[in-house]
C-alpha cells in the first residue's frame, strides 16, 4: 500500500532500510511483498536502493513492538 502511494506519487527514487524479509521477522507473520517487486511491475522506471543500514532500521521497528 505504501509502495503504491510512492509509485503513483511519481517519486523517482526509493531508499529503504529494512528488507521485507527482515520486517516480517520483526513484525511476525505478516503479508509482506518487497517494494522492489511492486515497483518492478509498474510501467515507469524508478530507482530502488536498499536495504541500507538494516540493523539500525530493525532497532527502530523493534521499538514499536
Amino acid at each position: 500500500m505504501c509502495t503504491d502511494a510512492i509509485y503513483w506519487g511519481t517519486v523517482e527514487r526509493v531508499v529503504f532500510g529494512c528488507s521485507a524479509a527482515r520486517l516480517g521477522e520483526i513484525a511476525g507473520d505478516t503479508f509482506t511483498i518487497a517494494c522492489r517487486e511492486v515497483i518492478g511491475r509498474g510501467e515507469r522506471d524508478m530507482e530502488v536502493v536498499g536495504p541500507i543500514l538494516e540493523g539500525q532500521g530493525a532497532v527502530i521497528h523493534h521499538s514499536y513492538l
